[in-house]
């Protein structure tokens, strides 16, 4: 099998009370099999600053099934967590990737996920080209 290359989740989180449900899609800029496939979950537990949640990918996904999220929240230099470091333990595939998460703050981003879900592709590789500087996506 081809090793699959990088490819970057877009996550949308929302409480309900006590409940965090989350909500997503994958963006690969390749186009490979994870492109366009989608994921929901909800947190289980939280020992701030790790959280753990399940997951489950829709049937497009040949790379994941459901499974377990393990996120470190990472502080930074102005006291804010805005990214985080985890681990995915995947039922059908085993322990998977490391993550490498980072928060979107353009207002004009944000919006257009609240409106639409998914953002277009040179939308998308803009956001990963100020998140993560060093990607070779562009």
């Amino acid at each position: 099998m081809p090793e699959r290359g990088d490819f970057y989740s877009f996550t949308f989180m929302v409480r309900t009370g006590e409940v965090i449900k989350k909500d997503g899609y994958n963006f690969d800029p390749d186009g490979g099999p994870m492109d366009r496939t989608r994921f929901n979950g909800q947190l289980i537990t939280s020992y701030f600053p790790v959280m753990i949640s399940v997951y489950r990918n829709d049937q497009l996904s040949s790379d994941y099934s459901d499974g377990f999220l393990k996120f470190e929240m990472k502080v930074d230099s102005d006291g804010k967590y805005n990214s985080y470091m985890g681990a995915c333990y995947d039922r059908v595939h085993g322990c998977r990737d490391r993550i490498v998460g980072r928060r979107i703050s353009d207002p004009e981003t944000i919006q257009k996920l609240k409106e639409g879900g998914e953002l277009d592709d040179e939308t998308h590789k803009k956001v990963v080209a100020e998140l993560f500087p060093r990607s070779a996506v562009l």
